[in-house]
């Protein structure tokens, strides 16, 4: 038994207008490719959807599916119309235009009774009505081919098969960064979990959006599905999903998820407002704002197992206004900001050491009067947020932060100690930069200028000698009603402990 492949033949009247009465007319234009053009038109210019349910179109390729479809559903219009024949692929692309079509009306069938009421009142809310229009038009015009060559719903329901997988390779990306932000919300085993995931399907882009994202919306269609089940499909969540997204982007790439981040639109128009400036966010990257020079001075005590690193750093601003400048600073284990220093005026001020919400008071407060202030407050484990403001207009600002940290000792002895890195930061890092790094331990001297993507990739690490056992004392004296106190360190190879957790 031989087959032949699927290759249909039409017998195509020319006059169908004339003969046909229910042949497709204007109205079927207006409902099965104009609507539809016009939903995916204004949403990719205005982003109505985006703002108050999930983005359906979160990048190109999501925009070129949809603009498919009416773009089918014209080809289709046609040939039921009677126009000219059709080519034999026809009804295979018009199968996968159903599949996108069906995938959207599915997901914007809970707008509709919202927008049926919009048009009753106010003559608005079409435009979520469009997938709808062209799924049940499309269907009927590939049944009007039909006709003429019989096998055409056979040949698209094979188009509507590929169009399914075209979708799911599109969407894949995005439904996986979605799933990993959620497992990242349950701790850091499911951090963890997420960013291997995000590795491994190479779904990094997608994850990129959901941090730069300003309402922390799904992007797409099985990403909002797989979300909306468990939170609603109105569930907004802005600070939640998109500040576990950017944690979760540096953990799966070692870069922050500002650094790739250019200038924003609204600066290449011309203009642009730093919503951020004195919150606790990071943000994105403000225009003109970029890393002057950057340095690590450091000691190391082997015999304490203690460590003290100076970073000193200076940054410029090339805007016509003042900006803030500010960065979460990835802390070696165990480390904390022991000492800050901000430059005024060529002199160097040290800070003062207060309550997190009596220091942030303190800021803000400075800030709103445009003077010289500098905040340094935690971040979650292992991260402190610093803000400098302001980096003057057409001018520089200079800062210093003391961080003591211990050194990381490995199951073998080994001892080492990593440098700080950029976790996130809004302002720019010049190619030609380089960190500086000079750190002494004993009679061993560490000197090197490491490139920023280096500083970010390679996490440079100290490494010293195996620690060996010791016991060291220490005492302070009574101060007041303060009784004296007294601590010992002592450092010794003990069997790991293998219990049960």
């Amino acid at each position: 038994m031989t087959y032949q492949p699927l290759r249909l033949r039409y017998a195509f009247p020319t006059d169908r207008l004339a003969a046909d009465p229910d042949a497709p007319g204007a109205a079927g234009f207006a409902l099965g490719v104009a609507l539809p053009a016009a939903a995916v038109l204004m949403e990719w210019i205005a982003g109505f959807c985006a703002d108050v349910f999930f983005d359906p179109l979160p990048d190109w390729p999501h925009l070129l599916l949809a603009a498919a479809v009416p773009g089918v559903n014209f080809l289709l219009w046609r040939a039921a119309r009677g126009i000219a024949p059709p080519p034999h692929w026809l009804p295979f692309l018009g199968g996968a235009a159903l599949a996108v079509a069906a995938a959207y009306a599915v997901l914007f069938l809970p707008l509709l009774p919202i927008a049926f009421i919009g048009v009753l009142l106010f003559g608005l809310g079409l435009l979520p009505f469009g997938p709808l229009s062209a799924l049940v038009l499309g269907w009927r015009w590939i049944a009007v081919l039909d006709r003429d060559a019989p096998g055409a719903p056979r040949c698209a329901g094979f188009g509507f098969a590929a169009g399914l997988l075209l979708l799911l390779a599109v969407e894949l990306p995005a439904a996986v960064a979605a799933l990993a932000v959620g497992w990242a919300e349950e701790g850091s085993a499911g951090e963890a979990r997420g960013a291997r995931w995000v590795r491994e399907t190479g779904a990094e882009g997608a994850l990129l959006a959901f941090a730069r994202g300003g309402e922390g919306r799904a992007p797409g269609l099985f990403a909002f599905a797989a979300t909306a089940w468990t939170n609603g499909p109105f569930d907004r969540r802005p600070e939640a999903d998109r500040d576990v997204a950017r944690r979760l982007y540096f953990r799966a790439t070692g870069v922050p998820w500002n650094r790739a981040d250019d200038a924003a639109p609204a600066a290449r128009r011309g203009w642009f407002w730093d919503e951020d400036q004195g919150g606790q966010r990071v943000g994105g990257r403000v225009p003109g704002l970029s890393l002057a020079s950057s340095r690590f001075d450091g000691s190391v005590s082997p015999a304490n197992n203690l460590a003290y690193i100076q970073w000193t750093a200076a940054f410029t601003n090339a805007a016509d206004r003042a900006s803030e400048a500010r960065l979460q600073l990835a802390l070696p284990e165990g480390a904390v900001v022991s000492r800050a220093t901000l430059w005024v005026n060529g002199e160097p001020r040290e800070g003062s050491v207060a309550g997190r919400g009596e220091a942030r008071r303190a800021y803000q407060g400075v800030v709103s009067v445009q003077r010289d202030p500098l905040l340094v407050t935690t971040a979650g484990a292992g991260r402190v947020l610093v803000q400098a403001f302001p980096v003057p207009a057409k001018g520089e600002i200079k800062l210093r932060l003391g961080i003591t940290a211990p050194l990381s000792v490995a199951p073998d002895g080994a001892r080492s100690l990593a440098l700080p890195q950029f976790a996130e930061r809004n302002f720019a890092v010049p190619d030609e930069a380089r960190h500086a790094v000079w750190v002494e331990a004993g009679a061993r001297r560490w000197r090197e200028d490491i490139a920023d993507v280096a500083l970010l990739r390679r996490r440079p690490r100290l490494l010293l000698g195996p620690a060996v056992p010791s016991s060291r004392a220490a005492a302070l004296p009574a101060d007041g009603a303060r009784p004296a106190l007294a601590t010992t360190q002592a450092l010794r190879r003990v069997p790991a402990d293998r219990s049960p957790l």
